[in-house]
């Protein structure tokens, strides 16, 4: 079986066949989905929709850091990490 990347669109266009929405309705939906959960985890905050999914934030401590290449001491900034995962429930039917 090859596998396919699914996108943005082709999201849109499930939910809106799914729902009876327009698709471009569906795609403002998604677009804002994206920007609440960026805007969130910019902010350090986790996110759980219970029964579906997790963004849990970590954050990376920066610090001083050696270019193996150059041997030149470089200076690296905190960093967050999202890490995402499906609930327990959903993951089993998704084994079924």
């Amino acid at each position: 079986m090859d596998k396919k990347i699914l996108n943005r669109t082709d999201a849109a266009t499930y939910i809106a066949k799914k729902t009876n929405l327009q698709y471009k309705d569906v795609v403002s939906v998604i677009e804002e989905f994206k920007n609440f959960v960026m805007e969130s985890c910019k902010k350090g905050q986790d996110i759980e929709i219970k029964s579906f999914i997790k963004f849990k934030n970590k954050v990376l401590k920066g610090g001083l850091r050696m270019d193996l290449q150059t041997k030149q001491k470089i200076n690296v900034p905190d960093m967050n990490i999202v890490k995402v995962s499906l609930s327990g429930n959903d993951i089993k039917k998704i084994n079924r």
